[in-house]
């Protein structure tokens, strides 16, 4: 998808039925397409298909795991600028530090609330100037104490928060 692209398209990854109902509920009120993946075949599947301005992926899921499909997004040339937003209910440092060296460039983590999944979102395609205002937007939300660091600093990562 071009960066001039008025309705940008996250595919969202995940396992859980729920979960995907609701963030894509909240994305499309937002005014984002949105592509669904209920493992990390589909997810594969569909990156193959089309590249979207960004990916929500589940990190546990069954049979193909969502390091997996990370993995597959930062080394295929198509797909290897994709902004990747890891969400699991694992919050231990080791792990989230490991999404961010896997190439994740922010970390969620389950259960989240809306606005902090709208957050993430946000800042991704704010810092690779796919949505309106790009640098200046990013540096206003670091301003506001809301901004992740630069990609592969380890930062980014959400506290828990109720759904």
């Amino acid at each position: 998808m071009s960066a001039g692209n008025m309705s940008q398209t996250i595919l969202v990854v995940d396992d859980n039925p729920d979960i995907v109902m609701i963030t894509r509920s909240t994305l499309e009120k937002k005014g984002f397409k949105v592509v669904t993946a209920n493992n990390g075949l589909e997810a594969i599947e569909k990156l193959k298909e089309q590249v979207p301005d960004a990916v929500i992926l589940d990190v546990m899921m069954p049979d193909v795991s969502g390091w997996e499909v990370l993995d597959f997004i930062k080394n295929e040339e198509t797909t290897a600028k994709v902004p990747v937003i890891l969400m699991s209910a694992r919050d231990r440092g080791e792990q989230v530090s490991a999404g961010y060296a896997y190439g994740a460039d922010y970390y969620l983590t389950k259960p989240c609330t809306r606005d902090r999944l709208l957050t993430a979102v946000g800042q991704v395609l704010r810092r690779y100037d796919l949505l309106p205002g790009g640098e200046a937007a990013a540096a206003a939300g670091e301003a506001a104490g809301g901004a992740v660091p630069p990609r592969g600093s380890g930062g980014g990562q959400e506290g828990s928060g109720e759904e």
